[in-house]
Parts: structure tokens; sequence; C-alpha cells
């Protein structure tokens, strides 16, 4: 994030010191010519097509089911992963998919600009 200020003196067109209220007026008041500005940045919020619950569909045992899940974003740029329910889950540590008992999700992370789509798998 890059912020740039340019500041200028706006006085009220008064150069009296009792009644000035510009921003120069409250430099030149300060000990050590130096004041704090408190900043609030703000981006547009991400908004993923992705619902809450994936339906993975069913299968029997021993047989495999591939489902591809394709995610759209519609708002501000931003990076995802997955994580299992449980913290200590040792799932929580893949590099590249999230390997729990059943399933696999791939890719774990990903980074999605606006107007961009990735599939989930």
């Amino acid at each position: 994030v890059l912020c740039v200020f340019i500041f200028f003196q706006a006085e009220d067109g008064i150069r009296d010191a009792q009644e000035s209220r510009g921003l120069g007026d409250v430099y030149k008041r300060q000990e050590e010519n130096s004041f704090a500005i408190p900043l609030l940045a703000r981006k547009e919020h991400p908004l993923l097509n992705l619902p809450e619950q994936l339906d993975c569909t069913s299968c029997w045992v021993g047989d495999r089911a591939d489902m591809v899940f394709r995610v759209v974003n519609k708002g501000g740029e931003a990076g995802f992963r997955f994580f299992a329910e449980r913290e200590d889950d040792p799932a929580n540590n893949g590099v590249e998919a999230l390997c729990l008992q059943h399933f696999i999700v791939y890719p774990i992370e990903f980074y999605i600009g606006k107007g961009e789509a990735i599939d989930i798998f």
C-alpha cells in the first residue's frame, strides 16, 4: 500500500495567529514540527460466487467422485486458504492441497483478482 500526502497551508485568508484554523496553523503550533494524522485505508471487498457449503455428491466405498467448482470474483482482489474445522488437524499443514479423511481440496490457497475465475477441485 502506498500513501502520498500533499499538505498546504489553507488558512481562511487571515494571517492572524488567534483566528487561523488552517493546517499550516496546526503545523506551526507543534513543538517538533511534526504531527500525527490517523489514516484509515480500505479497499473493495471480494465478492465470490462460492457457496458456504460445497455439495460434493456421494459415491460407493472405494469409488471416486471428482467435482469442480468454478469460483468467480466480482469484487476486489484477495487471497484465500481452505482450513480443516479443527485448528490442530494436520491437514492444515498442506502446501498444495487440503487432504482430509475422505476429501482432497485443491488448491489449498489461491489469489484471485476482480473479474477473475479459478477452479477448485
